[in-house]
Formats: structure tokens, C-alpha cells, sequence
């Protein structure tokens, strides 16, 4: 499962840094499900 969320990681780089470019923020999976209280966690973009 390590492998996927590699590739996951990866494949979403361009349109994250498209994103920060145009002014948003970034929260990992990590910080959200840290958040959330939730083991998975999702990423997101933030204003």
C-alpha cells in the first residue's frame, strides 16, 4: 500500500503547486486526518 500512496503523492505534485501558486494553502493527509481524528485522512486545499 506504501507503493500507491507514493504514486498518489507523485501524481497530485503538479496540481498542488498549481494550487499554492495561485494563493491556497495546502494540508497534507496527515495534518487533516490528525485533525479529523480519522486514520486515512484525505488531502485538501485551503483558502
Amino acid at each position: 500500500m506504501q507503493h500507491k500512496l507514493n504514486e498518489y503523492n507523485h501524481a497530485e505534485e503538479p496540481a498542488r503547486s498549481l494550487l499554492e501558486r495561485l494563493g491556497w494553502s495546502y494540508a497534507s493527509r496527515e495534518a487533516l486526518a490528525a485533525e479529523r481524528g480519522t486514520g486515512a485522512g484525505g488531502a485538501g486545499l485551503m483558502v
